[in-house]
């Protein structure tokens, strides 16, 4: 008889009760109650240890997911920095052959020009009026940049080129 749990279940209560309304019932009604009682708690316990079994082969498919996980973003990882590298050679040598803009089939690769970038040498010696203010006092960048970019000399600050951007449409 292989019975799912919760049947297995109402058949041991069902006996419990049985077994405590009959008063009226003789001696060997009784035992035989008894013993199918043991019989249905023995198949209880069988069942349990069974779904115990199946409930630690889950977790081990669990953590066998979250080690499949770990390894796939590991690899996901690893493709994604083989990507930056190719992109990265590829602007590297289209800046070194002066090679801007390539038409393909599917897609157009174009280097773009360079955008001046902000460095900030040394803030304490930046105006006043180039300053946010916020929880914290921290240089007003885009002021800054744009001011330099306008060819005013800002102390403190200066323009550099920034890397081309590598554009695949």
């Amino acid at each position: 008889m292989n019975q799912p749990l919760y049947q297995i279940s109402k058949d041991f209560l069902a006996l419990q009760e049985a077994t405590q309304n009959s008063e009226d019932a003789d001696e060997t009604m009784l035992m035989a109650l008894n013993d199918t009682m043991g019989d249905v708690q023995l198949s209880f316990e069988e069942k349990a240890e069974n779904l115990v079994f199946v409930m630690k082969n889950v977790a081990i498919n669990a953590a066998a997911i979250d080690e499949e996980i770990k390894r796939l973003q590991a690899k996901k990882k690893t493709i994604s920095n083989k990507e930056s590298k190719f992109r990265e050679y590829l602007r590297e040598n289209m800046q070194k052959t002066g090679i801007s803009k390539i038409e393909c089939k599917l897609f157009s690769i174009t280097l773009s020009k360079p955008t001046k970038t902000l460095e900030i040498i040394n803030e304490t010696d930046l105006p006043d009026d180039l300053f946010e203010i916020e929880t914290k006092i921290v240089p007003n960048k885009a002021e800054i940049k744009k001011l330099l970019v306008a060819g005013e000399e800002v102390a403190g600050a200066k323009l550099n080129d920034a890397v081309p951007r590598l554009i695949i449409k």
